[in-house]
């Protein structure tokens, strides 16, 4: 559990370092088309 705890603090300071530099990415979805939002790929 400590590991995967490790794992998780890795990530989440690897994102907020991206975020800074390029900014939070726009919302998609693959729902929703009544609104200007940008579909993502189906999973």
């Amino acid at each position: 559990m400590a590991a995967l705890g490790e794992q998780l603090s890795a990530r989440k300071a690897e994102l907020k370092k991206m975020f800074r530099q390029t900014g939070i990415p726009r919302p998609e979805t693959r729902s929703m088309k009544g609104v200007p939002l940008t579909v993502g790929q189906p999973v």
